[in-house]
C-alpha cells in the first residue's frame, strides 16, 4: 500500500507482449556490463603484454567465485588478512589472458 502523497519509485506488473522490447535491452545491456567486467581487465592486461590475470574473492561469496570460475579463472591459492581482530583467507584466483580476444 502507498502513502496518497508519495510516488513509488518502482511499480511491478505482469509484463506484456509489448513489453519484450524493452526486456531485451534491459538483458542485453546486463549482458554487456557483466561482459564488461571481465573483458576490459583482460585487455588491459593484454595491452601491458601481461600473461595472467589475478583477482581476490571473499571466500564466502559464491556467486562470485561461480561467475569467475565460468569465465576461466581457477583458484591459485589463499591470501590472509586481519580485519576487526580475525584471520581471513580469502582465495587467490587466475585466468591466462588470451594474446588476441
Amino acid at each position: 500500500m502507498t502513502h496518497p502523497d508519495v510516488e513509488p519509485d518502482l511499480v511491478i506488473r505482469r509484463a506484456t507482449p509489448e513489453d519484450v522490447p524493452a526486456l531485451v535491452e534491459v538483458a542485453t545491456d546486463a549482458f554487456r556490463e557483466t561482459y564488461r567486467l571481465i573483458d576490459d581487465p583482460h585487455d588491459e592486461a593484454r595491452r601491458r603484454h601481461c600473461q595472467t590475470l589475478w583477482l581476490g574473492v571473499y571466500e564466502r561469496n559464491e556467486r562470485a567465485r561461480t561467475f569467475y570460475k565460468r569465465w576461466g579463472f581457477v583458484d591459485v591459492g589463499t591470501k590472509e588478512f586481519a580485519f576487526g581482530g580475525r584471520t581471513y583467507f580469502d582465495p587467490i584466483m587466475a585466468s591466462r589472458v588470451p594474446r588476441e580476444p
